[in-house]
């Protein structure tokens, strides 16, 4: 009986901290992590034009995390959705201490 009692309020608690993980509010700050790297790539990266066209992306985003629909998403979809912009924060990391310095002082 106790374990019983044990699994589901674990169960209860990672679905909790799986809730609070996709909050739109995780996704505005997310986006605006990602859109200050991408302000740093667009500097360093001029010629990348994926940084460009992800500053409109982001902004759609922006606009829809506020939307009441957004909301509505299912938990999964939200959690593809924040995996995928971690995985473009990674990216964005990558390509920024891959790129060329600005000068030859910073080795």
């Amino acid at each position: 009986m106790f374990n019983r009692i044990r699994s589901r309020l674990q169960a209860w608690r990672t679905q909790q901290r799986l809730r609070r993980e996709v909050m739109p509010r995780v996704f505005l700050r997310l986006t605006d992590e990602i859109a200050d790297l991408a302000r740093c790539a667009a500097i360093s990266c001029r010629d990348d034009t994926r940084v460009r066209t992800m500053f409109g992306d982001l902004d759609e985003l922006r606009q829809q995390a506020t939307s009441p629909s957004f909301a509505k998403l299912s938990v999964e979809r939200r959690l593809l959705l924040r995996q995928g912009l971690i995985q473009s924060r990674q990216q964005l990391i990558d390509s920024l201490q891959s790129a060329a310095r600005p000068t030859r002082f910073l080795h």
